[in-house]
């Protein structure tokens, strides 16, 4: 009357796995069994104690880390965008990367028309 799988269970609170081994003779379903066959000197004994998993202990600032992501999370699916730390350095660059550009094309803007003018005027050197 052999019986044999895997065997495993959670932490109620968190849903973590706890332990988890093989089952050679499992003597709660076989016991059923047992007693409709008359094996009444049947006795079970595991050939291992069971493994305990201890959930490592994390420091504290991993644990805020997890629940300011956690709190972000909600945030967005609520359709809120949280803030950033680097929102402000962001914009102002933008605004700086923006501003030279705008600078770029009239200093630009103005060398074509320069360049333009002094063609018509006098003609180049090359069409001579």
């Amino acid at each position: 009357m052999d019986f044999a799988g895997f065997w495993g269970y959670t932490d109620v609170d968190t849903g973590d796995l706890r332990g988890l081994g093989v089952i050679e003779r499992d003597s709660v379903c076989a016991q059923g069994f047992l007693d409709e066959l008359g094996a009444a000197a049947y006795t079970w004994i595991s050939p291992k104690p069971s493994q305990l998993v201890t959930p490592p202990e994390y420091p504290e600032e991993y644990k805020k880390q997890i629940e300011e992501l956690q709190a972000q999370k909600e945030l967005l699916t609520q359709g809120i965008l949280p803030e950033h730390e680097h929102s402000e350095k962001a914009e102002t660059a933008l605004v700086v990367i923006t501003v030279l550009i705008w600078i770029a094309v009239i200093i630009l803007m103005a060398v074509f028309t320069f360049q333009m003018c002094k063609s018509k005027k006098g003609g180049s050197a090359i069409h001579r």
